[in-house]
């Protein structure tokens, strides 16, 4: 897939040596990618400086990781979605590892997985049916049904879908700071909504 896509993992045997080596590779990805991303800006860009993003810190509560941070408080993105497009224009893809490896990975540490907010990576176009059937091909748990995140879908055309299929149902705000406009306790859920198996 040539995508970013999200995973919400439960209940694995936290020291699964394979999972943990995954989870390890994919920081790696991730880090490498901030300081690429950085010394690419740094010529065109007199605000830039690696070694002043080297010594850059900030509030945790903020929520992002490093370089998505320092580029906000530079002005040179204002959101998500900009520093995607900053990653596009640089041809700084980043490849973290294919979906189907992770989801066996926590399988084998005797976890289920889901596919979080599906609505979100399209900006606001819901996944086709098609996709989401790859989704059980690569042995996912269940879908993330209900999230902040607007769509043509509905979080009860997902829900209908796990039905049909036998997948277990989520939901979450996708909360994870200031830096995007998602809260906690957006969209309301109760339990009743879900069906998280042997989990509750």
């Amino acid at each position: 897939m040539d995508k970013e896509y999200h995973l919400t993992a439960y209940s694995f045997h936290a020291n699964n040596t394979s999972l943990l080596q995954l989870l390890e590779e994919n920081r790696k990805v991730r880090h490498d990618n901030n300081a690429k991303t950085i010394r690419l800006l740094e010529a065109d860009n007199p605000g830039v400086d690696y070694s002043n993003y080297e010594r850059y810190q900030y509030e945790r509560n903020r929520g992002g990781w490093k370089s998505l941070n320092y580029l906000l408080d530079q002005k040179l993105i204002r959101d998500i979605p900009g520093y995607s497009d900053l990653l596009d224009r640089l041809g700084n893809k980043l490849i973290f590892t294919d979906p189907e490896t992770i989801i066996n990975a926590v399988n084998r540490a005797q976890g289920v997985s889901f596919l979080a907010h599906p609505n979100a990576y399209f900006h606001g176009i819901s996944l086709p049916t098609e996709q989401l059937q790859k989704w059980i091909d690569f042995g996912i748990s269940g879908i993330e049904c209900y999230s902040s995140y607007p769509g043509i879908l509905k979080a009860e055309d997902y829900v209908s879908f796990c039905k049909k299929n036998d997948l277990l149902i989520s939901g979450g705000s996708d909360c994870h700071g200031t830096f995007i406009s998602t809260k906690l306790g957006n969209p309301r859920i109760t339990l009743d909504m879900l069906n998280m198996g042997s989990l509750l």
